[in-house]
């Protein structure tokens, strides 16, 4: 099967800007990435940024005196993005387009579907720096003034990849659902979205209930009376009720004496 060779792609065009310029001189690793073999030439150094990739590597040092790896389940381009970020402490991307946000919706669609896979190749690799960078062009291509359906869909696929553990991307998420959550309005669109995640149960919700919790810590009565809404859905959620009695818990001890009067706790 024809192998399609991507090295000239790798090697920085100023090695001493690189902040792996010092580590270049290291022994070249081929890896064969998918079912038809894309192939990258790579620096052991820099695979050793990843555990996972270090680990391999040195399983294949002893076992073979040809340095090379086969990761035939991850797609070649994405896998590129990664070692062009080991390279380069950043990756081209479709959401780095400077007119991104006025795309079209299956250009926007695509931009996010190749971040989610970028950051989940990020996971496996235990690669916390580039998942870091991958949330980051999450943050400029989120459009909650115009799209906040399109965040909270694609909150909903990640949550449904991400680990229990993972708390990059929710950290993330928590962040922009309270700046989303504190608009003056919000389409009855958006309410119903949340509405479901919120019978629902499960992590995302939990996230929601969190960014509700902070946009009541310094905003209005409204969102006093949504805490408080929420706070009866978690209750009653079968599949959630241990973690909202918690929360619920929390909450009323940290603004029980302060806003007590303002919030009906048991609606």
């Amino acid at each position: 099967m024809a192998e399609t060779i991507k090295q000239e792609k790798m090697a920085p065009e100023d090695p001493a800007q690189s902040r792996c310029g010092k580590r270049l001189k290291s022994t070249q690793f081929t890896l064969f990435v998918g079912p038809s073999k894309v192939t990258y030439v790579i620096h052991e150094d820099v695979l050793h940024a990843s555990p996972v990739l270090a680990h391999m590597c040195s399983e294949m040092t002893k076992a073979n005196a040809c340095p090379h790896l086969y990761l035939p389940d991850d797609d070649p381009d994405d896998i590129g993005c990664l070692f062009e970020f080991l390279y380069g402490s950043d990756f081209d991307s479709l959401s780095d387009a400077k007119d991104f946000k006025a795309a079209s919706v299956d250009v926007q669609s695509k931009a996010t579907d190749e971040l989610c896979r970028i950051y989940m190749l990020a996971e496996k690799y235990q690669l916390g720096t580039l998942k870091e960078c991958v949330v980051g062009k999450f943050d400029t291509a989120a459009n909650i003034d115009k799209s906040p359906l399109s965040f909270l869909d694609l909150a909903k696929k990640m949550y449904d990849l991400i680990l229990e553990s993972d708390s990059t991307y929710s950290d993330f998420f928590v962040k922009t659902a309270q700046v989303m959550l504190g608009a003056p309005t919000l389409h009855s669109n958006v309410h119903e979205w949340i509405d479901e995640q919120a019978r629902q149960a499960g992590r995302l919700a939990k996230d929601l209930f969190v960014a509700q919790r902070k946009v009541y810590e310094t905003h209005t009565a409204q969102h006093q009376k949504d805490i408080a809404v929420w706070s009866y859905k978690f209750k009653h959620s079968e599949n959630n009720l241990s973690y909202a009695h918690k929360r619920i818990n929390n909450l009323v001890a940290h603004h029980g004496d302060e806003h007590g009067d303002e919030c009906d706790w048991d609606v």
